[in-house]
């Protein structure tokens, strides 16, 4: 069960006006000061409730079998396999919309930032959920493998640098911003057609708004560490901290709050257990690691 905003914002001001604070409080600012303090909680932590992943099936890069320009609508590729029906694909540092990916002849094409000549590399583009806020890991089983491999994380600088400081690096991912869209991909590198991809991903926490809109911190915990800290947060800023009474909850938040973090973090002892270093690749290459999903 979650707890939603409206009864969150009730008990902020049960806990204001048990304490006789001095001011009024609008519903806008107390509203808005529990947003703060839930994205303050909620960036302490990979807590485990804010982990999601995506799951798909991995393209292949191909190329471009017809020179394009800007005002091109359509592009014709080699193949499409595994593409995402619609979408966007990435031509050298261009990334191009489309609305069509049925055949090779991909349509519906928009925002080409500028030419390319038949023969250039064309890597399909996999779009990040909304929800997205930070990256731990990019997992692939390849055919024939039940385990997943990690495909290393590779600077926006290093993105056609196959060399990277000592080590040759075989896989390589990033994070691409569609600014056109304001959209987020995975681009990848050196991933077979077929290759079973895991995107795990930490969940931005859910702005509240509407009265029924709920927390992203579980029960009870979002009820007995919210309201307090928006409570005292409030207090603060308006100067009503009376006699201390806004640091002793305070405290009783923060006891709450390494409540919460003992309990998710023996969920987070047991999910670092399942990633472990199996085997070094490379000249100074570093640790490569493998998951069981």
């Amino acid at each position: 069960m979650s707890t939603t905003l409206s009864t969150l914002r009730t008990e902020t001001y049960s806990i204001l006006n048990d304490l006789q604070t001095s001011n009024v409080y609008s519903t806008s600012f107390i509203d808005q000061t529990l947003n703060d303090q839930q994205a303050q909680v909620c960036a302490l932590k990979k807590w485990s409730f804010l982990r999601s992943k995506k799951l798909f099936v991995a393209a292949d890069d191909t190329t471009l079998t017809t020179t394009i320009t800007t005002a091109s609508t359509q592009i014709v590729v080699g193949s499409i396999t595994n593409f995402e029906t619609s979408g966007a694909l990435w031509i050298d540092h261009d990334v191009i919309d489309y609305t069509d990916a049925s055949t090779t002849t991909i349509t519906g094409v928009t925002n080409i930032g500028v030419g390319h000549d038949s023969g250039v590399k064309v890597y399909p583009l996999v779009l990040i959920p909304t929800d997205y806020e930070r990256m731990p890991v990019l997992l692939k089983k390849s055919s024939g493998s039940s385990r997943f491999g990690e495909v290393l994380y590779v600077d926006e600088m290093s993105w056609d640098d196959f060399r990277v400081g000592n080590g040759q690096i075989q896989n390589k991912f990033t994070v691409v911003n569609d600014e056109s869209s304001d959209s987020l991909y995975i681009r990848m590198e050196n991933v077979a057609v077929g290759d079973d991809m895991v995107f795990y991903y930490l969940k931005k926490p859910t702005v509240m708004t509407d009265d029924s809109d709920t927390a992203t911190i579980p029960d009870p915990y979002a009820l007995k560490i919210l309201p307090k800290l928006a409570a005292y947060k409030a207090m603060i800023l308006r100067n009503d901290n009376l006699e201390g009474l806004g640091t002793i909850i305070e405290k009783e938040a923060k006891e709450e709050l390494l409540a919460m973090q003992k309990y998710y973090g023996s969920r987070e002892e047991s999910w670092s257990k399942l990633i472990q270093p199996t085997y070094r690749s490379g000249m100074g290459g570093g640790n490569r690691t493998r998951i069981r999903i």
